[in-house]
């Protein structure tokens, strides 16, 4: 179903056609293409909302009036929140289904997304198809680096089986959706092509390190084992002679301590979102100390406790463990300054599905997690742009809610206007 895009001056804009608004052409009379009043709304500001008026100037918020006013919205007493993200998805992956991906996404106010791992054979017709104005945006990595063994290359090969991504077999993925690394040589034969699909970051997988010799071979640990230990820090200084930031899969808090000693700048997952048992806690708990050396660093880490719902689903004991696990290692992260950010890594859930989740753990408050909703996960998803604030400057891709959420979340949950690159979308009404 194609994504509708209403803006009252589109006619007017394809009159004039679009163009920048910098302080040299408003001097000389130029018109800008798209500008509208927002008015009788609630902003955004430092954890609180305030009363304030503000404007869209060609996909950019200002605080002063400008010239030109075209249209004036009402917000009707709405609380406007910077546009929400993602961290942690794996779609939109083929350019056959952006349009159905974006419409999951962009009603529910989440406008930017990190796919941690696709195939790079789409590379050039899904990005031809993302980051407009009709489209979700997404920072992307291309090819999954792990070992043979890696939880990744299982779940690749039984989408591949499915037929999710067309025209691809599972030994297509094979040096596109993954790359096996098992030696140093293996870094310097894959790298080539890896840059080649200009990924936006490289994702790495770590999974159970401190038992890789006992698994790295055994068909029983197939999706459950990934890099030689020895291999995560040189790949993680490639990938940055390369400009490129690195996130990593973990499964233990091991795999935690092992990528913050290398120096990894994500950690896409928490440890122990698929607990065995409560007899392995001690084995998923993330240390003060590990977390303070990541805070120090700079690590974000994203939540993703929401997937232990699924695991759990039919063992409430584990399901019951793995939520006192989330809590234990959110205190310890939290109270370390670690920068925590919002993934869902599960299709048909979003990032506010995870908030909800979060919440219900009893560790977050409600104004962190709004914060770390509209703020702290865009600005990590793409850090050189003025997105997840709403001062003057900054992009104007907005949400507009019906009542606060720092005084209840479910508010979250039913945006009642949104507006991307400034101006307002409207959606089918099955769009979600």
């Amino acid at each position: 179903m194609p994504l509708l895009l209403i803006c009252c001056f589109v006619l007017l804009g394809g009159v004039l056609g679009a163009c920048t608004v910098h302080p040299a052409e408003e001097a000389t009379g130029t018109t800008p293409s798209l500008v509208y009043e927002m008015t009788n709304g609630y902003w955004y500001r430092d954890g609180r909302f305030e009363e304030q008026t503000m404007y869209a100037v060609d996909g950019v918020l200002r605080a002063n009036r400008p010239e030109n006013v075209r249209e004036v919205i009402d917000l009707a007493g709405g609380y406007v929140l910077p546009a929400f993200g993602d961290a942690h998805t794996h779609w939109p992956a083929v350019p056959e289904r952006v349009s159905e991906h974006s419409l999951n996404f962009l009603p529910q106010g989440v406008f930017y997304l990190m796919n941690q791992g696709s195939p790079g054979r789409y590379r050039q017709a899904v990005r031809a198809l993302v980051n407009g104005p009709e489209s979700v945006d997404v920072a992307f990595a291309f090819g999954l680096v792990g070992s043979k063994q890696s939880h990744g290359m299982a779940v690749f090969q039984k989408l591949a089986k499915r037929s999710v991504y067309p025209g691809m077999t599972v030994e297509d993925l094979d040096g596109d959706g993954y790359f096996i690394v098992e030696s140093a040589a293996d870094i310097d034969a894959h790298w080539p092509t890896l840059m080649a699909a200009q990924p936006d970051f490289v994702k790495i997988m770590v999974e159970h390190s401190d038992d890789h010799h006992r698994r790295r071979d055994d068909p029983e640990f197939f999706g459950r084992s990934g890099l030689d230990p020895a291999l995560v820090p040189p790949i993680i200084a490639r990938a940055h002679s390369e400009g490129l930031r690195v996130s990593a899969h973990i499964e233990t808090a091991v795999d935690f301590a092992l990528v913050v000693d290398a120096g990894i700048d994500m950690v896409a997952h928490m440890p122990g979102y698929d607990l065995p048992s409560e007899d392995d806690l001690t084995r998923y708990r993330i240390t003060p100390e590990d977390a303070a050396k990541a805070a120090r660093q700079g690590v974000a880490v994203v939540t993703t406790t929401l997937l232990s719902q699924g695991f759990g689903r039919d063992d409430p004991e584990r399901l019951s463990a793995m939520r006192k696990n989330h809590a234990a290692n959110l205190h310890t992260l939290a109270n370390a300054g670690v920068e925590l950010i919002i993934g869902s890594d599960r299709y048909g859930d979003s990032a506010v599905d995870e908030v909800m989740n979060l919440a219900s753990l009893g560790v977050l408050d409600r104004a962190m997690l709004v914060s770390m909703l509209c703020s702290k996960t865009p600005q990590a998803i793409f850090p050189d742009r003025r997105i997840g604030t709403l001062e003057d400057g900054a992009e104007a891709s907005l949400v507009v809610l019906g009542g606060n959420p720092l005084e209840d979340l479910s508010h979250l949950r039913e945006p009642t206007r949104v507006f991307k690159d400034g101006q307002p979308l409207e959606f089918p009404e099955d769009a979600t």
